[in-house]
């Protein structure tokens, strides 16, 4: 058996040897082929995580009408949490939200909210959502289902990040397939190919016999 394999190898060998335009071809075909696809199945997944990571950071914003009493954003809290999918609520007052709001300001643009007589942001909830839950789907339900909630005035959730990234994970599914589909056009090229054998110049009887009476000279019965 070890003779019939070191056989075959060289002969394998002495073949490529021979024909160099034609191994050299389907070596650098499937070679490119088999680097485009590793390239984008690489890119693809790191896209993929740092998308998951945004998503495990998205939340659900809920801003109150003004009308609202305390009363109500209690009620508001509990009708909130109880939904499956919520993993936790919290109230954001509006006077919190406005100083968090005056940190992320210049000088210059928080002298111009400071001439305000009046905050200008209302009272809100921030909704974290179970981490199953954190795809588009659910938040496009959870969304709409809020927003008519009696007391919501606008629900927020990135919904244009979500719609960018979603066409991006998409264009980048097709051309994954695109490449790979290329890496089996090529595999075919190659295999329907003739082989390299039969472009030796020794023919097929003769290469058959010498490889049947192996056994014969290595004393193997």
């Amino acid at each position: 058996m070890f003779h019939r394999l070191k056989y075959l190898t060289n002969e394998a060998f002495r073949m490529i040897l021979r024909h160099k335009g034609v191994a050299s071809m389907s070596i650098v075909i499937m070679s490119l082929a088999l680097l485009m696809l590793a390239v984008f199945l690489l890119a693809t997944d790191n896209l993929l995580k740092v998308i998951g990571q945004a998503q495990q950071e998205m939340k659900v914003y809920v801003y109150l009408d003004d009308s609202v009493d305390a009363d109500g954003i209690q009620k508001l809290h509990h009708e909130l949490l109880s939904g499956p999918e919520v993993e936790s609520v919290v109230f954001i007052p509006r006077d919190e939200a406005l100083a968090e709001f005056r940190t992320r300001l210049t000088e210059e643009d928080a002298e111009l909210l400071n001439a305000l007589q009046t905050n200008p942001l209302p009272n809100s909830f921030w909704m974290t959502l179970k981490g199953e839950h954190r795809d588009h789907t659910t938040l496009v339900n959870v969304a709409g289902r809020i927003s008519q909630i009696a007391g919501v005035e606008e629900v927020r959730y990135g919904k244009d990040f979500i719609d960018k990234f979603s066409r991006i994970i998409r264009g980048i599914y097709y051309v994954d397939i695109v490449v790979g589909l290329i890496v089996i056009l090529s595999a075919l090229f190659i295999i329907s190919s003739p082989p390299l054998v039969w472009r030796s110049n020794i023919s097929i009887p003769n290469f058959v016999a010498e490889l049947a009476a192996l056994p014969t000279v290595a004393g193997i019965s």
